[in-house]
């Protein structure tokens, strides 16, 4: 394995990553053209409408950041998830790239009726997001990518990455379906992992969805929970 290291980030490379920066269809367009004085334009150049250059996928495809992406991932290890898969031509990809080693906690959490939980709004979220308080990250070798096709030549743009697994839209979110309100029924991101605005939580659901029985059945779980917990409160308490 070749190794070689960039003073800034301390990365290693290997073989992989020389073959894909050899590769032509990982190159900007004009990352090949010349200034007149003779230098090279900078491999990473990035046009103003996307943000800096992250990595390339297996099949040569260029990835980049956003401003306002929604990243929880070192950029080692972003790189590494976004040089094992491969991408078609969709609008929209979604990927579950399996490490194969521990990289990470879970903050997300399949619940049960004994849970305590809790509902707080989520920097740069618009909706309320459902936390369990009793509850620790997990273990996980997964790595969850959203990307979206641009209009430059073979690249794409980082929408969302996260180890876990996939997850749903929340339920206030727009792109919310049946599908997405079950599933946040069962599951809910560990309490403190996340930065939330103070003064918006509260145990009741707050959630304005298309499902008139999500809340309700939400609330009655919860209801449970605390009955079962003043019954035995050393169970469901950490």
């Amino acid at each position: 394995m070749n190794t070689t290291t960039n003073n800034a980030h301390k990365e290693t490379t290997t073989d992989t990553d020389n073959k894909n920066r050899s590769h032509g269809s990982c190159e900007h367009p004009q990352a090949r053209r010349s200034h007149s004085n003779g230098q090279n334009i900078a491999r990473t150049f990035a046009p103003p409408s996307i943000g800096p250059f992250i990595g390339c996928t297996q099949n040569g495809k260029r990835i980049h950041d956003r401003p306002n992406s929604h990243s929880h991932l070192s950029r080692v290890l972003l790189v590494e998830a976004i040089s094992k898969i491969e991408v078609n031509s969709d609008e929209f990809i979604m990927k579950t790239v399996e490490m194969g080693r521990v990289v990470g906690k879970s903050i997300s959490v399949t619940t049960t009726p004994i849970d305590q939980i809790v509902y707080a709004r989520r920097k740069r979220r618009e909706g309320h997001t459902r936390f369990v308080l009793n509850r620790q990250p997990e273990d996980c070798s997964r790595i969850f990518l959203i990307l979206k096709r641009i209009n430059e030549p073979d690249t794409f743009i980082l929408i969302t990455a996260y180890i876990g697994d996939q997850s749903e839209p929340e339920p206030w979110d727009k792109n919310a379906t049946q599908a997405a309100v079950k599933f946040w029924q069962n599951q809910a991101l560990v309490w403190g992992s996340e930065p939330i605005i103070e003064g918006t939580e509260t145990q009741n659901c707050p959630w304005r969805t298309r499902s008139s029985t999500s809340c309700q059945q939400l609330n009655e779980d919860l209801a449970a929970a605390q009955t079962t917990l003043k019954k035995s409160p050393a169970k469901g308490q950490v």
